[in-house]
């Protein structure tokens, strides 16, 4: 192994590799020079390891655990010792909004039996469906040393620090979307990359981030046509009802919300795209039909 002892917080993942070492004191970790190699972890209801040596932290370690490459006769292990997590989501992690609204989007911090005290959240987001407002500093952290956005790149950093350990459930920062055209759904999503790497350390140090959850804000939908017209004249009384929606439907939804009175049935059919429902009434409509979504 090239790593021999490892610590991950609970939900974390980390990719192992083969090193080995020759008779003559050569290293290759080129993994098509040896035999077929079978990994296993020594508890996996703490450690999970894949057929490819990818480590998933699954609960907090109370022994040593050991992860395995074995390769013909020869095999490797490594330490992996769990610690508790910090997870940090998006509250709510789903929201349906109308249009032009703004809205609001929490960062949360939930530590279990862990404790943090410096966090630094990198968020993107779709800056052609939204577009940020502002961002309100938590108080539990204390200091903000970071708080910019761009609505150019639709990036989002935020950075705060504490003198002491904080723990339990705490929101780390309050943003204030506006919806600027979202045409289904837009997502706003933490960032794990090299240069912008959310982080949850302990001590100014130990790294205990978890998961990361980020959310997905939806449109209601609207009716964007309906014919007949509203107060059209010389309509057939055995007209079809076409109603077109803004955004596709949830078809079986639609049609257990759609009432049409004085009418006894009727079927139901609806364009490829799930946008436009129509319907087609069994018996005459009567004069004057007053139709409702409810």
């Amino acid at each position: 192994m090239k790593t021999l002892s490892i610590t991950l917080p609970v939900g974390r993942t980390l990719q192992l590799s083969i090193l080995a070492t020759y008779a003559d004191n050569s290293t290759s970790d080129n993994s098509t020079h040896y035999p077929a190699v079978t990994w296993s972890s020594s508890n996996a209801d703490s450690v999970t390891v894949n057929n490819n040596g990818l480590v998933t932290a699954i609960g907090v370690t109370n022994s040593a655990v050991f992860v395995t490459a074995t390769s013909g006769v020869v095999s490797g292990s490594t330490q992996v010792t769990v610690i508790p997590a910090v997870n940090l989501w998006l509250d709510p992690p789903k929201q349906t909004i109308n249009a032009a609204d703004n809205f609001t989007v929490k960062i949360q911090a939930q530590c279990g039996s862990q404790t943090a005290d410096n966090i630094t959240a990198f968020l993107t987001f779709d800056h052609t469906q939204l577009a940020v407002n502002s961002i309100d500093n938590g108080t539990t952290l204390g200091t903000t040393l970071i708080n910019v956005f761009d609505n150019t790149t639709g990036t989002i950093e935020y950075r705060a620090t504490s003198t002491s350990a904080q723990g339990g459930n705490f929101t780390v920062a309050t943003i204030h979307f506006k919806n600027i055209g979202i045409v289904d759904h837009a997502a706003v999503d933490f960032m794990t990359t090299t240069d912008k790497m959310t982080t949850v350390l302990k001590d100014n140090v130990t790294d205990v981030m978890g998961t990361l959850t980020g959310g997905v804000y939806s449109v209601a939908p609207s009716i964007a046509n309906i014919s007949p017209a509203s107060s059209a004249s010389g309509v057939p009384v055995n007209a079809s009802i076409v109603l077109t929606f803004s955004t596709a439907m949830n078809q079986t939804a639609t049609q257990n919300s759609f009432g049409l009175s004085l009418v006894a049935g009727g079927t139901f059919s609806w364009s490829v795209d799930g946008k436009t429902m129509t319907f087609t009434p069994s018996s005459n409509l009567p004069t004057v039909p007053t139709i409702r979504l409810v």
